[in-house]
């Protein structure tokens, strides 16, 4: 299998005057859909109608092939060519930036660019999603000894001396060829690529001690990113009025017609539920759109830094960030989650990210790192000393890493699954009752719950929960960490240093605990809202000496 990329790229800044600079810029670029050099690819088309499902839309078609069942597509058009899905090629991603000086120790700065993001049928990703896309072309034969070698497989007979069998027939590419099966889905739109727009405004200060601080304004919007929000089989949940009556078999009209309430046969020898032949398409399991972008993402967020140049032995840097990501997507690559809980109502799947979702984005995010050198000893204000007691008193610094944050999302899932062959199912919130049971103190694990079990109930066994994929107002437990190292640095000799290391992390053995149980189904159990492990590690305690000449 084979993807393509091209790109070309311009850019040139322009000095308007002698505060303000402008940068523009210009990327063309254009992902190719995979492809291989024989056009082996087969997909679902929806469009065409299938010989083995009594003429209903929805068939297996190919690429590159003139045979029985080839050269078939959506509106007539051929697929007689190496690729199914479309190249795109009006892919301009124009980029504008300024800085201007205002004053002589405040600059402001901004920008606007847009970048296509590469995804969908431009990148399978790896042979083993792209063999999805041929059925039809592939067969296995299996030879299998009934003994563990003793004897031949029943394929070889009646000794190995006559010779491994041949290869069997390989499958006929007809239109029904997968029927019965699930089918990859590769659609003509998939080549088309995703993209991103982003925008900042900052305003940088030059502060008194050699700081310079600077407040942003950092905004993005991800449009077609990868997300398995296409579920093309699934039973249209209008259809969960119907109860039990989902779950019955029918194998004839007679059957169908004799439901307490009839719908129709979809096609002569089917057999299967009432659910299975409720789905838009009932000769096929689950279709994988795996190459779909079909997933938004918007951040928008305040970040806050500040950073002290090395003066008086001191330097730090210190940002914080305060954000919001909604998406309906977890990430770029979230293709291959599970499908949605209601492929028609796609709002349902909206949600707050952050922590480990999406690229760390916490709503509140707080680093800091700092080295001070200490001012005593040799070459220092205080203890200014030769000789054996500046040896023991100079030289000696330390330095800190420290990261604060205000917690992972919370996804929630239990309640009754339906029968739709949609996503995992979810509970129903509570008006009025907080998800949240612990609000503060010091938490016991052994006694405490998280997560307040009386916040859900189950929808029933015939009804989609209304909860969201994340809890909007309840994250996991905030994550503090500090790591502080202590530093001597001992001159032996000219151009000989020793030096000390004394490092510890997590330097005050805080315990952050782990996400609590959030799937609603284990309150049968007690597990619901509990925590069971420590997300982070105990303080270790390291030494080192090194010599530098």
């Amino acid at each position: 299998m084979k993807t393509g990329y091209r790109s070309l790229y311009v850019q040139d800044d322009f000095h308007m005057t002698k505060n303000l600079t402008i940068n523009a810029g210009l990327r063309w670029d254009v992902s190719l859909p995979a492809w291989n050099s024989g056009g082996y690819f087969s997909t679902f088309d929806p469009n065409v109608p299938n010989p083995g499902a009594g003429g209903l839309p929805g068939s297996l078609v190919y690429a590159g092939d003139t045979g029985v069942g080839g050269c078939i597509s959506a509106g007539g058009s051929s697929l007689c060519r190496p690729k199914i899905a479309n190249t795109y090629w009006n892919n301009w991603q124009p980029r504008l930036g300024f800085a201007y000086r205002l004053g002589e120790k405040t600059v402001l700065r901004g920008g606007f660019g847009i970048t296509t993001i590469r995804g969908g049928a431009s990148t399978l990703m790896g042979p083993e999603i792209a063999a999805n896309f041929l059925t039809g072309y592939q067969f296995q034969q299996t030879l299998i000894s009934p003994d563990n070698g003793f004897s031949v497989p029943a394929q070889v007979s009646p000794t190995w001396d006559a010779g491994v069998p041949p290869v069997g027939t390989p499958p006929a590419r007809t239109l029904d060829a997968a029927n019965g099966q699930g089918v990859a889905y590769m659609r003509p739109v998939d080549g088309k690529p995703g993209y991103v727009q982003e925008w900042t405004a900052t305003v940088e200060r030059q502060l008194p001690f050699k700081i310079g601080f600077e407040a942003s304004y950092v905004g993005s919007a991800s449009v077609r990113v990868g997300a398995n929000l296409l579920n093309p089989n699934q039973v249209p949940s209008r259809y969960l009025s119907l109860g039990d009556e989902l779950n019955t078999i029918i194998s004839s009209p007679a059957d169908a017609a004799a439901l307490p309430t009839p719908i129709a046969y979809p096609y002569a020898g089917f057999s299967g539920s009432v659910a299975q032949a409720l789905r838009p398409f009932p000769q096929f399991q689950y279709i994988s759109p795996n190459t779909q972008n079909t997933g938004h993402i918007h951040y928008n967020s305040l970040q806050l830094r500040a950073q002290k140049y090395f003066s008086d032995g001191l330097t730090f840097l210190v940002s914080y960030t305060y954000s919001q990501t909604i998406a309906d997507a977890t990430d770029q690559f979230s293709t291959f989650g599970a499908p949605p809980l209601d492929a028609g109502n796609l709002k349902a799947e909206q949600r707050i990210l952050g922590g480990t979702t999406f690229g760390n984005t916490y709503p509140r995010y707080l680093t800091a790192a700092a080295t001070y050198e200490l001012p005593i000893g040799p070459g220092k204000r205080y203890l200014a000393h030769n000789g054996p007691v500046g040896k023991v008193v100079g030289g000696w610094g330390v330095s800190l890493v420290a990261a604060y944050d205000a917690g992972t999302v919370l996804p929630i899932t239990g309640g009754s699954q339906q029968p739709l062959f949609n996503g995992p199912s979810r509970p129903n919130l509570v008006p009025g009752v907080d998800p949240k049971a612990f609000q503060g103190g010091k938490f016991n694990p052994a006694t405490d719950t998280y997560l307040n079990p009386a916040a859900f109930t189950d929808p029933g066994a015939f009804a989609i929960g209304d909860a969201p994929p994340t809890l909007a107002n309840v994250r996991g437990f905030p994550y503090y960490n500090e790591n502080i190292s202590i530093i001597k640095n001992t001159k032996v000799a000219e151009g000989a240093t020793i030096q000390f290391r004394a490092e510890f992390f997590n330097a005050f053995n805080r315990v952050v605990f782990s996400a609590p149980d959030t799937n609603w189904n284990d309150v049968v159990t007690g597990g619901f809202g509990k925590v069971t492990g420590q997300f982070n590690s105990p303080r270790v305690i390291q030494f080192a000496i090194r010599m530098d000449f």
